[in-house]
């Protein structure tokens, strides 16, 4: 199965978000969306290419309440606070902010193997983050893409589309190949997408 991994697309419109996502996703049998949705009408755009999940708030705080249906999707039977979805053999969890056991730090690129401070195995974590044991975690909210392994748990965060590292330009997404017993991630600049 080829999954198409998105995240922060922070768009006001849906015609807002690169039309190079359209050429990366081609042919593509599901797309995640990991967070900063901001409107409804981005994941009716991503829908015409193949179905969408999306997530909506983080791991922090849930008695806030979601803080609005236009920036998180509320009321979109597509978006929840976290997924959990079984393809191949594989279960991926699919959240917004991933908040790690033993890190004071959002998750980027070599924070985990250098500023986590547990001994405690991630997959340990992300079971009692998801409720359930997962093998990927798809994340988004940092703007920075992030392809790790840890502990047997492949975390994924395709960055974003239109602000990698808060700079309005083009971005990247991914793309993840799933087969019973393989897996891999392919991140995608965008610029370099005709």
């Amino acid at each position: 199965m080829r999954i198409g991994l998105i995240s922060d697309t922070r768009a006001a419109r849906a015609n807002e978000i690169p039309h190079q996502v359209r050429t990366a996703f081609a042919g593509v049998d599901l797309i995640l969306h990991a967070g900063g949705i901001n409107t409804r009408a981005v994941l009716d755009s991503l829908a015409e290419i193949a179905p969408v999940k999306a997530a909506g708030r983080t791991t922090g705080d849930r008695s806030e309440g979601p803080a609005s249906a236009v920036t998180e999707g509320y009321g979109d039977d597509r978006v929840a606070d976290q997924h959990v979805i079984r393809v191949d053999g594989h279960t991926i969890g699919l959240i917004h902010e991933l908040s790690v056991t033993g890190m004071s730090d959002e998750v980027r690129s070599g924070f985990i193997e250098r500023r986590r401070k547990t001994a405690r195995p991630l997959d340990v974590d992300c079971e009692a983050i998801f409720g359930a044991p997962v093998d990927i975690v798809v994340f988004g909210r940092t703007l920075y893409e992030m392809v790790e392994e840890h502990d047997t748990v492949l975390f994924v965060n395709p960055g974003s589309p239109s602000y990698p590292a808060n700079l309005r330009k083009l971005g990247t997404v991914a793309i993840l190949e799933l087969g019973r017993g393989t897996r891999s991630v392919a991140i995608v600049r965008l610029s370099d997408v005709g």
